[in-house]
């Protein structure tokens, strides 16, 4: 795991970086309510051993509770440490992916050359002018890390099965990139590719941490 910049978690509050990036996490909201209950009430200095601490402060059922907690644990998005549930481990990764997506920010070099490249592939293969929408998809899918072939080859597939759309490629993608994960890893936490751009909050976030 990448070491996380220690500005980012001092300045950057875990709610905002969670909230952007709990969809590429695999998280849903109903989860994404419960760890920052669980790590609410670590911070207050509060020993959560299970559902009955939560249950007091939430109006989830205590049985869905148990069941969401032992979702996240098998996951490893929480850990139990000093006799209490932690959502440590989740911190870490929220963090690691937010700091990539600064990290391929500060980089919006994702080449306009590279971009302008697949909107030309995809033009031709499409036999039309790309949209913006479009076009947005196609950096959308670069900055989720997929290479230039993945994202051809995606839409040559998508196009012999007849299902011309960006919708069909990004699904297309996802479930590669899922299929992959599972034979390498036994399991993904792969979700659909976020449409929040990212970007238009991280300039703010940047400049702040670079005058500290």
């Amino acid at each position: 795991m990448a070491k996380i910049n220690k500005a980012v978690r001092t300045f950057v509050p875990f709610e905002y970086v969670l909230m952007e990036t709990y969809r590429d996490l695999g998280l849903k909201e109903s989860e994404v309510c419960l760890l920052l209950m669980l790590d609410h009430l670590t911070e207050l200095g509060n020993k959560v051993l299970g559902s009955d601490a939560l249950s007091l402060k939430m109006s989830l059922p205590s049985e869905e509770i148990d069941q969401l907690l032992a979702s996240l644990f098998s996951r490893k998005f929480i850990s139990y440490e000093n006799n209490s549930l932690s959502a440590e481990p989740v911190k870490e990764r929220a963090y690691e992916r937010f700091q990539k997506a600064i990290e391929t920010s500060e980089g919006v070099s994702v080449g306009e050359a590279r971009l302008e490249g697949l909107y030309s592939f995809y033009e031709d293969k499409m036999n039309r002018t790309l949209t913006p929408l479009e076009r947005n998809s196609i950096s959308r899918f670069v900055q989720q890390g997929f290479d230039d072939d993945e994202i051809k080859n995606a839409l040559l597939d998508c196009l012999r099965e007849n299902h011309p759309s960006l919708k069909a490629v990004e699904r297309t993608l996802v479930a590669r990139r899922r299929s992959d994960d599972i034979k390498k890893e036994g399991a993904s936490a792969v979700s659909s590719i976020d449409a929040t751009p990212i970007d238009e909050h991280l300039a703010s976030i940047k400049k702040a941490l670079d005058g500290k």
